[in-house]
This record gives C-alpha cells, sequence and structure tokens, in this order.
C-alpha cells in the first residue's frame, strides 16, 4: 500500500517538475521573441492572412514607413497605399500561399509622406490563436538601390567617353 502511494506521489512530482520545464521554457521562448521583434533595426510586422489587416508592428517599421503603431493597426497595406507596385504584393501572397514562406523578396514601398522607397522582405505564415498570419522582416535597401544607380550611371558614361575617344 505504501509503495502504491510513495509510487504516485513520484509520478506527480515528476509531473510538476516537467511542467515547470515546459512552462519555463515558454516563458524564455517568448521572451527571445519579443526581444528579437522590438529590438530588430529592420521593420518587423504582423498581419491577418484573411483580410491583410495589421496586428502588430515594431519601431523598425514606423521608421522606415513614417507611420506609427496606432495609425496602422487594424487597416490594410493597400488602404495605406504602402505597396508601390500592385505585383509585387502580389507576389507576396503567391509565394506564401504555395510555399508558406517568401525570401528576398525586392519591392518598392511608399512611405506616409509618399516618398519611394525599397526594401528587401521576407516573410512566413505563423498560426496566432489558430488563425493564420503574416510574419513579415524588412529591410530598407533604398540607399543601397541609390549607390548601384549612380555606379550604374558613372560605368555607362565612361564606357560613352572611351568609345567616344576611339
Amino acid at each position: 500500500l505504501f509503495s502504491y502511494y510513495g509510487l504516485k506521489a513520484w509520478f506527480i512530482i515528476r509531473e510538476n517538475e516537467s511542467r515547470r520545464k515546459a512552462e519555463t521554457a515558454l516563458k524564455e521562448s517568448e521572451e527571445k521573441f519579443r526581444k528579437a521583434f522590438y529590438t530588430s533595426p529592420d521593420s518587423i510586422n504582423i498581419n491577418r492572412m484573411s483580410d491583410g489587416r495589421f496586428v502588430s508592428m515594431n519601431e523598425g517599421f514606423s521608421r522606415i514607413t513614417g507611420y506609427a503603431e496606432k495609425e496602422i493597426v487594424g487597416r490594410t497595406s493597400v488602404e495605406l497605399n504602402i505597396w508601390a507596385n500592385p505585383e509585387d504584393r502580389q507576389k507576396l501572397l503567391e509565394g506564401l500561399k504555395k510555399d508558406g514562406e517568401v525570401k528576398n523578396l525586392d519591392a518598392a514601398y511608399r512611405m506616409k509622406n509618399g516618398e519611394l522607397r525599397y526594401g528587401l522582405m521576407s516573410a512566413s505564415v505563423i498560426h496566432l490563436q489558430g488563425e493564420p498570419h503574416i510574419l513579415s522582416i524588412t529591410r530598407d535597401i533604398t540607399d543601397r538601390r541609390r549607390a548601384e544607380e549612380k555606379l550604374r550611371e558613372s560605368q555607362e558614361l565612361l564606357s560613352a567617353v572611351f568609345d567616344h575617344v576611339q
């Protein structure tokens, strides 16, 4: 009789230890995600897959678009006219539906003030409260694009000068 109750107590203790370890691991995982989300210099945002409405975004999003969180949560990128080329948005959605993720989509976007910028975007489908969402990360590559364009123009000019000299 004692060994039965002793064994039962041992299983209860082990189950409680396992539950505590699982809870600790979950809290650590949530903390890592929270810190990565909010401290990233890149734009990170979460949108519902069903209607495209913004659910959450970080400071990086505000910095590269000019929008504050209160201006975008509950709205869509289409309503805000963020996509400079609707085909880029379509490529993103098609890739997400087909593969569940998109990597390194080079896309033009509009800031709140109307300025055209360029971003390199990667996105994945994640499930939150049983509903599919889009987690996207965008790096502003406008300065790089402009530098590449200036280099290309310089190379064309130099090539034209050499062709003319000969």
